[in-house]
């Protein structure tokens, strides 16, 4: 479908905002829920890089789809805007402490924390239960089939959901069992544009009480030799000023760090096979790096696995054709400020959009073109690929995804030869992402 409009003018107080669509705010609404990538590549080709779209409740949002323009939102001091209101959506599935929801001094007391309890010990041991997951995943999909067709999205949804159970809940098969059962039967059954917050927001009451088990059971079994999780570090992580993380806020982070990091893994690794099956150029040299340097990826050490170059080029690639997120989290202003010269009064945000700058041609020439050498000729500033945000409000699990994506890509592509299935359709709105189709499938076959 075809989204046309004129142009209107925004003002907010005495300054006059970017150009936008002459949509009626709610029409806009709508359409940044169910079709944003077309919406924002219409007003890109109508009103360039900067334009303003009324969002309803969230008033003025000003995309940014200018490198020059972004590097100045991510520099711009913590106390000049607020992130909750744009990011009000998430509170019914994260809770009241999520640090997608905290501004200011209590964002970065939330953030240092969480920060320390995922540090590099935590991804360590986090890069093997991947390895294991997925392997385990693998087999029991294709078993000792020479060749199968797979629907991609739930698999990579449930492997996304015990990798992440592993690293909460430590090496139990039955959290990751239960976890499986609680987001098929309340969270996958429907996929339509934000219907999965309501299934999130159903499954909140008993995610809060089995969490704080597992927090009471950690308490209560202090001083064992059992390799420490998550919820472990959590309960010993403190903020700068050496003040520890209360239950609720460790429960909120938990349960952040599930709804922000499943969908996402689940969409990156579905796309990141499409592409690589209809690529075998990409898929033979991603095979030879993976053999020359480790031999058999199934034996290798998965963390080094997550230090082939070309490995991460490949998955870097598909993160600028298919941000986590359409719009890194918006900016709402407390003060006027200005971007690459543009004015911008209080009230209205300033949004970073990776979307439209990962689809420039003076940054990525040729940019609808899957090429991860480009990642390895240049060196891309963090206003240039953003699929985890930037600034004081860069995405705490910038290397969770690409970890996962690495050590998956090396499993396949070092035992199977991949070509593309069904298409599966269009894109689909899911929550604030926006996910592959449904019915995508690739086929699995010998080497």
């Amino acid at each position: 479908m075809e989204t046309t409009f004129g142009e209107s003018a925004s003002t907010v107080g005495a300054l006059r905002l970017p150009p936008g669509p002459d949509l009626p705010a709610d029409q806009q609404a709508r359409l940044w829920i169910e079709r944003p990538l077309e919406l924002l590549d219409a007003c890109a080709a109508r009103f360039g890089d900067v334009f303003t779209l009324e969002l309803g409740a969230n008033g003025p949002t000003v995309m940014f789809g200018d490198p020059a323009g972004i590097r100045e939102i991510f520099r711009t001091p913590a106390s000049s805007y607020e992130c909750r209101p744009f990011n009000e959506g998430y509170r019914i599935a994260m809770g009241d402490h999520a640090l997608f929801l905290q501004d200011g001094s209590e964002h970065r007391r939330i953030k240092c924390a969480a920060t320390s309890a995922l540090g590099h010990e935590g991804m360590e041991a986090h890069a093997i239960a991947i390895a294991r997951t997925a392997a385990e995943m693998f087999d029991t999909a294709l078993g000792d089939r020479q060749e199968a067709t797979v629907a991609l999205r739930p698999l990579f949804h449930e492997m996304a959901v015990r990798m992440l159970s592993a690293l909460i809940f430590g090496d139990r098969r039955e959290a990751a069992d239960r976890m499986v059962a609680w987001f098929r039967a309340e969270v996958w059954r429907d996929t339509r544009a934000w219907k999965p917050w309501a299934g999130l927001h159903r499954l909140r009451p008993r995610l809060v009480a089995w969490i704080t088990d597992e927090l009471n059971l950690r308490r209560s079994a202090s001083g064992s030799d059992r390799a420490l999780d998550l919820l472990d570090r959590l309960l010993t992580a403190h903020d700068a000023d050496g003040r520890p993380l209360s239950d609720a806020e460790i429960i909120d982070q938990v349960r952040t760090l599930t709804i922000t990091a499943v969908d996402p893994i689940a969409f990156a690794l579905t796309w990141l096979l499409a592409h690589v099956a209809a690529a075998p150029g990409v898929q033979n040299t991603a095979r030879a790096e993976v053999e020359m340097s480790l031999g058999d990826a199934w034996t290798a050490d998965p963390t080094e696995i997550v230090r082939l170059p070309y490995l991460a080029a490949t998955c870097q690639e598909l993160l600028r054709m298919h941000p986590v997120l359409p719009t890194a989290s918006g900016r709402r202003l407390t003060e006027a400020r200005e971007f690459a010269g543009h004015k911008l009064p209080a009230g209205a945000t300033a949004a970073p959009c990776a979307y439209l700058v990962h689809r420039r041609p003076d940054l990525y020439p040729e940019p609808m073109t899957f090429r991860p050498e480009r990642f390895l000729e240049h060196r891309f500033g963090l206003h240039e690929y953003l699929p985890f945000g930037g600034g004081a409000r860069r995405c705490l699990g910038t290397t969770l995804t690409p970890m996962s994506m690495q050590i998956v890509l090396a499993l396949v592509v070092s035992r199977w030869q991949i070509a593309p299935g069904a298409s599966g359709g269009a894109d689909i709105r899911y929550g604030t992402l926006v996910g592959p189709p449904e019915g995508l499938t690739i086929r699995f076959g010998p080497r």
